[in-house]
Formats: C-alpha cells, structure tokens, sequence
C-alpha cells in the first residue's frame, strides 16, 4: 500500500520543479513501460496494476498496486496498467545546463547508428510547446533515424509525462538537447557542424572519434562542408523541387502560431515549405516536421 509521503513524492514529478529538483520523471502505459524495460535506462522504482502482465525476463522487485491507487499517482486518466520512477540523468540531457550530461555520453553506444545523411541531420524546435507535439516529433525522430534533437530553452519540457507517453517509446533511443538557439546556430554558421570532445566545442573540422552529437567516427581532418539550416516556412521554396543536396542539415521547425523566431532567421540559408493544396491554413509542427524528412530522405 502507498504511503501519504509516497504518493506526494510522485504526485511532485508531474510538475517539470519537482522532477528537475528530484532528479527523476515518470514514464507510465504499457508500450512505455515496455521499451523502458527493455532499455538500459535506470529505473528507481515500479508499480504494476495486477493486471499488467510482467514479462519472463524480468527479475526485478516492483509494487503491485490497485487501479485505484494507480490512479491517484498517475499524471495521465488513461493509465491502467502501471508507472516507473526512471532516473533523469539517465536518458534526455538535463534540460538546465544546456549541454549532453555524462552519463549520455556513456551510453551513445547504445543508440543505433544511423545512414550517412541521418548523421549529419539534426532537428531544431523553437518554442514547441504542446507536449504532444513535441512527444510526436520525437517518434518521427525515431522513425527516419534523426538522433538528435536541439530544443529552445522554452519549449515544453521533455519529461513531462504527456510527452513521454506521446512518443510511444522513442524516448528511449532519441537524444535531446536544450540550447540558446542564437547562439547555437552562431556557432553552426561561423565554425560549421558542431562537435564535442570531453565537452568542448571544437572547430568545424573532421577529427577522430569526437563526433558525439551525431554519433560519427571520423578519421580524416578536412574542411567541413558548409552547413545548411532549413526552415520551414510557408513563403519557402516547395519541398516538391527543392533538391536537398548532401551537406550538414539542420531542420528548424517552429510553433504553429508563431513560427520561429526573428532573431533566428539571419541563420536560416534555405526556406522551404510544403505546398498547400487546399483550404487549411496550416500543419501543426509533428505533421510538417513528418512530410519535410519523408522529402529529405527520398533524396
């Protein structure tokens, strides 16, 4: 049976204060608990209904608890099935200091490696700040093989429980990182692909074995070429014509209401858009991001 103090300590992880102080988040439904499980991810603590089927090969010790007291830990209405407790520091780089954590690091091994262009493609969001948006861009992510993903300070946290249950369990594999976005792409544009080495931004060149934000080993020391920074934008060049040619890609997509920022646009070297056919006067930012990689990769 939960404890009063128990049941407060989970209640405070629906709030983004709570989890960030706590160092914890919560993933809960069954596709979530799945491919948490089946993850390398560290798990705190487990709390299973009697109707969650645990599988064979776990062998760990976990709570059973009623649908009722499920429900009054759960953050979603619609969860019968159970909730984790999953270490922070263990998956998405901490949103407040703005760089890949350590433990991240570790385990890039684990991410599976991607295609050519993959590597060199990394997602920007300014200002997404419906959790389901930004939990559905995650499983497009996932879905085309982008790794990674750079968000602005402000959108919407990454471990609120909406978002993690919106991905459907590509939480688990998609690395995101929170920046200032001006000054990412300042660095993007004067010094071209970004990479890290124990930390430390490097210059725009190929160098072996630093390559941690998009998960590249490379040998050989040369001039990178220059990055493109696509936008989409609906005064942009279609899609249907644009040619996507090989380079370092980065794909801004901003909120439906407000687009991206002003201050941003001066990084911005291709405006694209998807043609409208008919009357809608716009595509949410899961929607778009999906039909703009679907072009990319047809390439």
């Amino acid at each position: 049976m939960l404890t009063k103090n128990k049941i407060q300590f989970i209640k405070n992880l629906h709030e983004k204060s709570g989890r960030h102080e706590a160092g914890l988040f919560l993933v809960e439904w069954r596709k979530g608990i799945m491919e948490c499980i089946a993850s390398e991810y560290e798990i705190v603590e487990w709390f299973f209904t009697p109707k969650f089927i645990i599988p064979e090969s776990v062998n760990f010790s976990y709570e059973i608890v009623s649908e009722k007291e499920l429900e009054r830990i759960s953050a979603l209405s619609s969860n019968r099935d159970g909730l984790l407790i999953v270490n922070i520091l263990s998956h998405f780089c901490h949103p407040d200091e703005g760089r890949i954590c350590s433990e991240c690091v570790e385990k890039k091994e684990q991410i599976p490696r991607a295609s050519e262009w993959q590597k060199n493609l990394t997602l920007i969001l300014d200002g997404i700040n419906d959790p389901g948006n930004l939990g559905t861009i995650i499983r497009i992510a996932d879905w085309y093989g982008v790794g990674h993903i750079i968000a602005s300070l402000d959108t919407v946290d990454v471990y609120n429980p909406k978002t993690i249950m919106a991905t459907m369990g590509s939480w688990t594999r998609i690395r995101v990182e929170y920046q200032d976005l001006e000054k990412y792409l300042a660095s993007v544009i004067s010094t071209g692909a970004r990479y890290e080495q124990n930390g430390e931004i490097l210059p725009g060149k190929k160098q072996s074995k630093i390559s941690r934000l998009h998960s590249v080993s490379l040998e050989m020391t040369e001039a990178l070429p220059k990055p493109k920074v696509y936008w989409a934008y609906l005064e942009g060049e279609s899609i249907r014509t644009k040619k996507f040619t090989p380079s370092w890609w980065y794909l801004v997509i901003g909120s439906e209401s407000h687009g991206i920022r002003e201050n941003l646009e001066k990084y911005i070297t291709d405006k694209i858009t998807i043609p409208r056919t008919w009357l809608a006067e716009s595509l949410n930012a899961g929607v778009a991001t999906a039909v703009i990689l679907e072009r990319m990769t047809s390439e």
